[in-house]
């Protein structure tokens, strides 16, 4: 079933009190087309979708905007969403014993059927690799093309194992957990002698692709032929399951008394609505620290136990001889639901820095 939905403006009524202690009303309003000043003679702010979208805070995933309307990510079934990973958060990867490489990115998902990612590319003599396509969300999938350059078809991929990840969580960071239950293998080949493969799936929401390859059976690194892969083309039909947008921090100016927000647009029986706002008076909303409600007291968690971390980076040397005895000695450590908190929202770090750097 296609669940479908479209945002039109999104209009905010702001009744803003001005430091002579008069009041005047400003209208936010975002997305559509600008409007006509109202007779009222108030004051309209009309951002696009995209321009509300850039700034600290500003996020937006698995939607699109099509003439000034915000919708879900909709999928035909030519479209190879593979190449467009990138704009939806999500990226190409490659990986093998710890070892990874951008050239994913750049060789396998650009299009080109001449330029390939392969063997050499991660460890000369590994026994096994993985690359994949992480989607950045959960997409309606069908179908997973893959092949090597059009002058090399002896360099096929004869042993491999295919898998889609169903879940939310970004693959990125777990590529090795196949026996996860949100890693699902679909198609498995051990003497697999066509060039190009082409696997047909019943269409499922899928978050990730991802390619296991290389030989179980052998023993050594040079037993495994070598292999590349010019493209991984994913393609599917529907809407995506879910998609989020949230405006930057919009800075009203002065203390404000927030009015009425009417959202319009269309969507289907089945498809559902959040629209949710937040707000606060500190002049930099990049603050986290909140009182605890026991005299001055701080914390640095938010209310929902949110608590932020940061990393201490050093050549081997100085960690081994100064930073590790100096956390044993001391216990300057997160404790391990902090850690589980601080991991919890590094899975969706690729998709916002992706959109950080396209906004910047």
């Amino acid at each position: 079933m296609r669940r479908r939905l479209r945002l039109s403006p999104i209009l905010a009524f702001i009744g803003l009190l001005v430091g002579d202690g008069s009041e005047a009303l400003t209208i936010y309003r975002i997305g559509g087309p600008a409007p006509a000043a109202p007779a009222s003679g108030a004051e309209i702010v009309h951002l696009s979708w995209e321009e509300a979208s850039v700034g600290y805070g500003g996020f937006w995933q698995m939607l699109q905007v099509e003439e000034g309307r915000l919708a879900p990510v909709f999928l035909d079934p030519d479209r190879n969403i593979a190449l467009e990973a990138p704009l939806l958060g999500g990226t190409a990867f490659g990986r093998s014993q710890g070892a990874t490489t951008g050239e994913a990115q750049d060789r396998v998902v650009d299009g080109d059927p001449d330029t390939a990612f392969g063997k050499v590319d991660i460890l000369g003599t590994t026994q096994a690799a993985h690359i994949g396509v992480d989607l950045g969300g959960l997409l309606p999938l069908n179908r997973i093309v893959f092949y090597p350059t059009t002058d090399k078809p002896d360099l096929l991929l004869e042993n491999y194992r295919l898998y889609i990840v169903i879940g939310e969580r970004p693959p990125v960071l777990v590529p090795y957990r196949f026996s996860d239950p949100e890693t699902r293998q679909i198609s498995i080949a051990t003497e697999n002698r066509s060039p190009r493969v082409e696997i047909a799936i019943p269409t499922q929401q899928a978050h990730a692709v991802m390619i296991d390859v290389g030989d179980p059976r052998a023993r050594r690194p040079t037993d495994h032929p070598a292999w590349e892969v010019a493209e991984i083309e994913v393609y599917g039909e529907g809407f995506a399951a879910r998609g989020s947008y949230t405006t930057r921090v919009l800075d009203l100016g002065s203390v404000s008394s927030l009015g009425q927000i009417h959202w319009r647009g269309t969507k289907d029986r089945d498809a559902n609505v959040l629209i949710r706002t937040r707000s606060g008076a500190d002049d930099d909303p990049v603050r986290y620290w909140r009182y605890t409600a026991r005299g001055e007291e701080t914390s640095f968690r938010d209310g929902q136990g949110r608590v932020l971390a940061g990393a201490v980076c050093g050549s081997q040397e100085w960690v081994q001889e100064v930073l590790l005895p100096f956390q044993r000695n001391t216990g300057p450590n997160l404790a391990p639901f902090n850690a589980w908190v601080v991991m919890k929202g590094l899975e969706t770090l690729s998709m916002r820095a992706h959109h950080q750097s396209a906004s910047a």
